[in-house]
């Protein structure tokens, strides 16, 4: 296969594999994405046969992540599709290892994606980083103590309220771009947006599909660690756990040592051994020929820096080999557990 960023000229061969896997020419949503977005504020890989036919894609969308107190320029990787004809070949796979090394050699340490399947991914290395509670309509509506007010939205009204119920999680920096490609979405699919209110109070707000779909759904009064049933929800990759590592924030950990086998079956350039240290809030790490003290692979390594587990239950589970328990309390320190919310579509 020949790989290249699509440009303007080869754009209709991705509308038409576009058209071919999810939304048709001509429906509301293929028509906002591709005369508004794509193309212009996204990023389009392909791969091509010698007659120039686009056999695989994925779309990189531009996001902002915050991780652990550090914003990180993340790619949301959508649009994965490969032409029906050629199903079953593993060109996925070749796209993929092209991607990774383009945005590693721009210093981008992780990607994310909301999987159609599990299985589809696993082989790559991503993870399940995100649980989304499986949210009931009628029970929402039926909460005694709540009113809900139907509203044309704007980021004016719902912005505050976003950042107020992630923050201390890891979640998407909503900018004004963001908020604006969001709403535009709205419109186009005839989301209906409610606010959540308690004794006139406004506590949140409820995104709503034409089906009765919850969307999103924001309650200052309900965080996600409430005795709800959970769904895998988002995957991520680390590409390049050295850049992952260097914006780490370790202010608040005690200083400590320790060394880590990193290991990574799909990107060669991805295995490390390190002595990773902290000393008065700064993190270094450094090439070490000495003994592991523990070991793990990078689907379990995105993981714990996303602090989807904490270190004991990844021991448990026997995602991480430990050669040097003693070791293990610094290890947790430096990756305690912590939220994630990521409830974006495109």
């Amino acid at each position: 296969m020949i790989f290249r960023v699509v440009n303007a000229e080869r754009m209709a061969k991705v509308k038409k594999l576009w058209s071919q896997c999810f939304e048709k020419e001509g429906t509301p949503f293929f028509e906002y994405y591709f005369n508004d977005y794509c193309g212009k504020d996204n990023t389009v890989v392909g791969g091509f046969d010698e007659q120039d036919t686009l056999l695989t894609m994925l779309h990189l969308n531009p996001y902002m992540l915050n991780i652990r107190g550090t914003e990180i320029l993340t790619p949301y990787i959508v649009g994965v599709a490969t032409d029906e004809r050629e199903r079953g070949k593993h060109l996925f796979g070749e796209l993929l290892q092209v991607v990774f090394q383009m945005l590693r050699s721009q210093n981008f340490p992780f990607v994310f994606l909301m999987p159609v399947a599990e299985k589809i991914y696993t082989p790559y290395g991503f993870a399940f980083i995100d649980y989304r509670p499986k949210y009931d309509l009628i029970k929402i509506h039926g909460t005694s103590n709540l009113q809900f007010e139907k509203i044309a939205p704007t980021a004016e009204i719902l912005a505050p309220l976003y950042n107020k119920y992630v923050k201390g999680k890891n979640a998407p920096v909503r900018t004004p771009f963001q908020w604006n490609k969001l709403l535009n979405d709205v419109k186009v699919e005839q989301i209906i947006c409610e606010l959540i209110k308690q004794n006139d109070e406004i506590i949140g707000y409820i995104f709503i599909d034409t089906g009765g779909k919850v969307l999103e759904y924001v309650n200052l009064l309900v965080q996600e660690n409430d005795n709800l049933a959970k769904l895998p929800f988002m995957m991520a990759r680390c590409i390049d756990a050295r850049a992952a590592l260097e914006r780490l924030n370790v202010k608040n950990c005690q200083d400590c040592s320790f060394t880590l086998l990193l290991s990574d079956d799909f990107v060669e350039d991805n295995n490390h051994l390190l002595q990773i240290s902290v000393q008065n809030g700064i993190l270094t790490y450094e090439g070490t020929e000495a003994e592991e003290d523990f070991s793990m692979d990078m689907a379990t390594f995105v993981q714990l820096y996303f602090g989807v587990c904490d270190v004991l239950d990844l021991v448990e589970k026997e995602k991480i080999v430990v050669n040097n328990p003693l070791k293990l309390a610094a290890l947790g320190r430096m990756f305690p557990k912590c939220q994630t919310y990521i409830n974006e579509y495109f």
